[in-house]
């Protein structure tokens, strides 16, 4: 199993709890595969990668802090199109988003949703 792993820049999760979270999936999975995503359905590229690996909770955290600086909050809803795309594509599974906002564009897609306290499988 292979997931890739979609972070909100627009979520208003503490840095405490996006921390506690990606630490659980560092000690499950290893490296982490992570997309950035922001509210237009966009995923942020970074020198033309749209998937980074980390190895670390300080360097996605570290990244995480400089991206969400440059990232403007205009909706309570997140969409996740693009990245429900970019999982097919990639032929990865599961699909983990980490935010508190509500979560739209699924189609009929399996994700699962972090919101800094529990896990919840969407459909």
């Amino acid at each position: 199993m292979e997931p890739l792993i979609a972070i909100d820049l627009n979520s208003n999760m503490s840095i405490s709890q996006l921390e506690s979270s990606v630490k659980k999936l560092f000690e499950t999975f290893g490296a982490l595969d992570v997309v950035f995503i922001i509210d237009d359905d966009s995923i942020v590229e970074l020198d033309g990668n749209l998937v980074l690996t980390f190895y670390t909770v300080k360097d996605l955290l570290e990244t995480y802090k400089v991206l969400k600086k440059l990232s403007e909050v205009k909706s309570n809803r997140l969409r996740v199109t693009s990245v429900i795309r970019l999982e097919r594509d990639l032929k990865r599974f599961p699909l983990v988003v980490i935010t508190d906002r509500k979560i739209i564009g699924l189609n009929k897609n399996l994700i699962f949703v972090y919101n800094g306290e529990k896990v919840r499988a969407r459909y």
